[in-house]
């Protein structure tokens, strides 16, 4: 009998069994038809989304190549069609199919992404919009931010200064929408575009800062509250200094109410030296470095640093301990500035020297060829740089062409060939926002620069070549590996007589025993603060640097003797501890590549690598990603900056339950 009760028991245990695998099997069934109708149901509503972002997206960079192209009133209308193109993307995303989504674990976040996605692309198409439709309302368009008639157009900026402030507010809260987006726990293609739009956001952001510091900066620094005074200090980049070149001329600019007064031009040998216990006191890291050299009371070594806000302060305490006046800061120009501004004026004469300068050969003469011609009149070749630069300027100040004069001095100034400084700390502050103060080193990521000082006093560098290529490799926990080539080839004439181009000169420099046309210069290797050199090469052969422990950067300094017709290459490891930011669920690296203008421009490589695990999901700065390296070549002037960013490199599947993971093991209280 109690055989047949377990028996009975078991048979019903059994029937509920299989009632339960079927009612699971049913309900699984017909959760995986109501998904299948739901994704059927927000097929066609998502590939709608998806054509009006793309047009919205292609709609913004028309507008965006035709504000640059001078065209603002196409621009505004573009802008204006980009706005519609997102907020229809954003009217689709809203339809009940897409939002019946919602309620669906794991891709219940993708509708939020996506019409997120479109309310950021609205809120910058608003910011162009505003920009554009300000500049089209100046009489004469971009052309009205141009000087005119020896002024410089203050009424013109005033009048844009609200609509930088309002599209800055907008990119801002843009940026704030975009880091609030989901990008994990969605598809892969959704958190692809997710991570794709916050690095365009984060390559817009400082470009609009830029805009709008410049802007509120420039009435400041053009005199609107009384008369201000700048050195403008005209380098050669022949003979290298490492804020650009030999300080061969000077002339002090006034400005008042956007009135400019240009005085004479001079060498700038006429300014008075200060010994050591006598000069100005300077920063305890140019000291050590550059003290051998003349130190601060030495007009012709203020330069030597690639810090430009630092040599610009360094001309303001010695004209101020040598004349009795302050100076309200310095503008740094060289002869690649001249060809930018030519290029807009047209030709001018220079009686004195029987030439007429243009923009395709004023940098060859100044530079070279004059110094050839007039080599032996010393009167007359102190006085080149300074006779070229007061014409050109002349000739710029008095052109007509004033759709191309605001561009002359914005190219000019994008390639470092124009920097500003200013006493002013609210003005220089816009100037370092806006990338045309000159500053070196690193600004929240790794760095490497290679800068050169020529120390043999003759012109050599008009010949010089250089490249760099920098090799990146991330690894766990922040750090950063670097192989670094930099390769210098000297294309002077060889067996060449002596010459003031070729040298070779006198005094201490004699004991190197130079021959014409020999380089002999100091490389200053820097990198960010705690790197660490682990080899370097010159040649193949062990290198001997100095180090160079600064506040914000390393630096490591070697002497390079390069004679004509010769090449040499420096190669450097070195290991960065804390270069990138982030987490095993992925992170950020962020390189400023540093450079110096030179007369041939640097031709540049860099290529950077993610940690073991990862994949690239974005890259700024040009950065191309390829096979999984983002990879840029180009020409390097002051500086450039890259950004790439990286996730795990795993299926959506693994990301989604890691995100999971990680939700379910962060503590819900903390003691």
């Amino acid at each position: 009998r109690r055989r047949r009760r377990g028996h009975g028991r078991g048979r019903s245990r059994s029937r509920r069994r299989r009632r339960i695998r079927r009612w699971a099997a049913a309900s699984v069934g017909a959760a995986l038809v109501l998904l299948v109708a739901l994704g059927l149901g927000a097929l066609g509503p998502a590939r709608q989304v998806r054509a009006d972002l793309e047009r919205g997206r292609a709609l913004a960079q028309q507008a965006q190549a035709a504000l640059l192209a001078a065209r603002p009133a196409a621009a505004t209308s573009l802008f204006a069609e980009a706005g519609d193109a997102f907020g229809a993307g954003a009217r689709s995303a809203e339809a009940w199919p897409l939002r019946a989504l919602s309620g669906v674990p794991v891709l219940g976040r993708t509708p939020d992404a996506i019409l997120g996605a479109a309310e950021v692309g609205r809120e910058l198409a608003r910011a162009g919009w505003t920009v554009s439709r300000a500049v089209a309302s100046l009489p004469g368009g971009l052309s009205a931010l141009s000087p005119a008639g020896g002024r410089l157009p203050l009424g013109a900026v005033r009048a844009l200064t609200p609509a930088a402030d309002r599209a800055l507010a907008l990119v801002e809260d843009a940026g704030r929408q975009a880091a609030a987006l989901p990008g994990s726990l969605v598809p892969s293609e959704v958190a692809t575009g997710v991570e794709a739009l916050r690095a365009k956001l984060a390559a817009a952001l400082p470009a609009v800062r830029r805009l709008d510091a410049l802007l509120h900066a420039l009435p400041a620094f053009a005199g609107q509250d009384g008369p201000r005074r700048y050195f403008v200090a005209v380098q050669n980049p022949a003979e290298l200094r490492g804020a650009g070149g030999f300080l061969g001329a000077f002339a002090i600019l006034t400005i008042s109410d956007g009135r400019l007064s240009l005085g004479p031009f001079q060498d700038v040998t006429v300014l008075r030296d200060l010994p050591p216990s006598q000069a100005p006191p300077a920063p305890a890291a140019y000291q050590a470095v550059y003290g051998a050299f003349g130190g601060a009371g030495y007009w012709r070594s203020l330069n030597m640093t690639p810090d430009v806000p630092t040599a610009g302060s360094l001309i303001d305490a010695l004209w101020q301990r040598t004349h009795g006046t302050s100076l309200d800061g310095t503008i740094f120009v060289d002869p690649t500035a001249f060809a930018d501004l030519l290029s807009v004026s047209g030709p001018v004469a220079v009686p004195e020297t029987h030439e007429t300068l243009t923009a395709a050969n004023v940098v060859e003469f100044t530079t070279n060829r004059a110094y050839a011609l007039f080599g032996g009149d010393s009167a007359l070749r102190k006085q080149l740089l300074g006779l070229a630069a007061s014409r050109v300027f002349e000739r710029f100040l008095s052109s007509h062409a004033a759709a191309g004069m605001a561009r002359a001095i914005v190219g000019a100034a994008a390639g470092g060939h124009i920097v500003l400084q200013a006493t002013d700390p609210r003005v220089e502050a816009a100037f370092v926002e806006a990338g045309v103060a000159g500053t070196f080193g690193p600004q929240g990521g790794d760095l490497f620069g290679a800068i050169v000082n020529n120390t043999a006093g003759n012109k050599v560098d008009f010949y010089m070549r250089r490249t760099v290529r920098d090799v990146v490799t991330l690894r766990p926990g922040g750090e950063a590996d670097a192989r670094a080539t930099v390769g210098f080839a000297n294309g002077a004439p060889a067996g060449a007589r002596p010459s003031y181009v070729l040298g070779p000169y006198g005094g201490v420099i004699s004991s190197f025993h130079l021959v014409p046309g020999e380089d002999f210069a100091s490389v200053g290797f820097s990198c960010a603060r705690g790197c660490r050199v682990l080899r370097a090469s010159e040649g193949g052969r062990p290198a001997a640097l100095e180090v160079s422990r600064l506040p914000a950067m390393t630096t490591y300094t070697t002497a390079m003797l390069l004679a004509p017709q010769r090449s040499v290459a420096f190669s450097l490891s070195l290991v960065t501890p804390r270069a990138w930011s982030g987490s095993a669920n992925g992170g950020a690296y962020r390189l400023r590549l540093q450079g110096q203008p030179t007369i041939v421009p640097t031709r540049a490589t860099l290529v950077v690598r993610p940690p073991p695990g990862m994949a690239l999901v974005s890259a700024s700065g040009g950065l191309a990603v390829q096979r999984g390296v983002a990879v840029w070549s180009g020409t390097l002037g002051r500086s450039q900056s890259f950004t790439v960013r990286f996730a795990p490199n795993r299926s959506w599947l693994e990301g989604a339950w890691a995100g999971i993971r990680a939700f379910l093991d962060r503590p819900i209280l903390h003691l």
